[in-house]
């Protein structure tokens, strides 16, 4: 048995698409609308000894956050190996509680450069090597290392954790200000999730009457870099598989967007998004630009 959650990004949610190809039973868990697993059914999977359990700490498009405190510990008492992608949440939160087996981490989200990421393991979980070939990293993947990225990745994993509290606190309230904005300007607009369970650095909102790919263009021609869904994923047109499980409408899932604040994010810069962006919000939704 192998369980994931409904919000999980792709590069997740194939690799357990591709077990259930190859005979495991895989269950999906449903969240709510604010984003959050359904606490019974994770109870009940886990009553069943699965043998992996990958939950998403931090959700990708609208930033729903997970308590894995709580749920780590009791996934690995079930004596399931407990899978976290950590990507998003990393820098801003601590994986120390988690008591996760494995752990996947990127380090573009914390200023690092593109393209290295990482797989931590706990010692003594279970492993074998997808690609074959020399035997570096202790057989775990062939190939010789990228070591200019990967001591830049050290170097801002280092200084993500010493700024960690500071910048969440600093982001919480560019993404708050973000969102009042949005709210107070845009009747009708509605922002994804609670702020209570969500991440200061992803915001998700909604405008009636919108279409996101509409936006989209016209947002750029603005200079603002928004998305619908993954930002990896920003140029595809089909639904988001994440908001369609979260059981939202139609129309709120088309008129969707995503935008992300990062350590580079200034309030300058979010200042000047705002400007550029509300009197477009406020035309999609049919309202006259404010004076």
């Amino acid at each position: 048995l192998a369980v994931y959650s409904a919000l999980e990004h792709a590069c997740v949610r194939r690799p357990f698409e591709k077990l259930r190809q190859r005979g495991w039973r895989v269950e999906r868990l449903n969240v709510s609308q604010e984003g959050v697993i359904d606490s019974d059914q994770l109870q009940a999977l886990l009553a069943q000894k699965p043998a992996l359990v990958s939950l998403m700490a931090v959700n990708n498009e609208m930033g729903a956050v997970q308590d894995l405190n709580h749920w780590g510990p009791l996934v690995r008492a079930a004596g399931a190996v407990f899978h976290v992608d950590a990507v998003q949440a990393l820098g801003l939160y601590s994986p120390e509680p988690w008591s996760a087996s494995m752990m996947t981490i990127s380090a573009h989200k914390l200023g690092g450069p593109q393209g290295v990421g990482a797989l931590v393991l706990r010692r003594g979980t279970p492993w074998k090597p997808v690609l074959l070939g020399g035997p570096h990293e202790q057989g775990r993947r062939p190939g010789t290392l990228a070591v200019p990225p990967i001591a830049a990745f050290g170097a801002a994993a280092a200084d993500a954790v010493v700024s960690r509290e500071a910048e969440y606190r600093r982001l919480e309230r560019l993404s708050t200000r973000i969102a009042g904005d949005i709210l107070d300007v845009v009747p009708g607009a509605r922002v994804l999730g609670t702020a209570a369970a969500r991440s200061p650095h992803i915001l998700a909102f909604s405008v009636p009457g919108a279409t996101a790919s509409t936006l989209l263009e016209q947002m750029d021609l603005a200079g603002v870099a928004l998305s619908s869904g993954a930002a990896c994923n920003s140029m595809k047109q089909e639904p988001s598989p994440v908001l369609e499980a979260l059981g939202l409408s139609a129309a709120v899932i088309e008129g969707s967007l995503r935008l992300s604040l990062g350590w580079s994010t200034t309030e300058h810069d979010v200042n000047d998004a705002l400007a550029r962006m509300l009197p477009i919000l406020r035309q999609a939704a049919g309202l006259r630009p404010r004076a």
